[in-house]
């Protein structure tokens, strides 16, 4: 036999003393769900009993939370526009107030734009691919060029 077969007084356990813990089990499962089912029907029971007053007090509660949660939204919706923050990064900014949000705009803008760019344009550097990008002059005269071929 091996120890875990064992119990405290050195012996095998029995096939009775596993159906205890088995029935021990279900019995407590069973306490579980029936208390599970009685605090739903408590709380039916409060819902049900609470006053005119406190239902409007809830829902004034609730309203007043929507309310928060929509002039915050607006704040960082017109911070993000002055800022010139793209309407996509706007639910990115953090903050209470409009200062807050305002600095957090920057530091969001400050990540965003390119070393010594501006801050209102990001432009990526175009460049057509049949040009080298180590020759003296950057610009191709398409006019020029056809004038030439045209001469020959």
């Amino acid at each position: 036999m091996s120890e875990e077969e064992e119990n405290d007084t050195g012996t095998a356990p029995t096939d009775q003393a596993d159906k205890d813990w088995k029935a021990e089990t279900e019995k407590w499962k069973g306490l579980a769900r029936q208390h599970e089912a009685n605090s739903k029907k408590l709380l039916a029971i409060e819902e049900s009993q609470k006053t005119e007053q406190q239902k409007l007090a809830d829902a004034k509660a609730a309203a007043e939370k929507d309310a928060t949660d929509a002039r915050t939204e607006l704040l960082r919706t017109q911070v993000a526009y002055s800022k010139n923050l793209p309407a996509e990064l706007a639910g990115r900014l953090t903050g209470s107030t409009k200062e807050e949000l305002e600095k957090d705009a920057d530091a969001l803008l400050k990540l965003l734009r390119p070393a010594g760019g501006d801050p209102a344009r990001v432009v990526a550097d175009l460049r057509p691919g049949a040009l080298p990008a180590a020759t003296g002059s950057n610009t191709f005269d398409a006019d020029a060029w056809i004038r030439s071929k045209a001469n020959k």
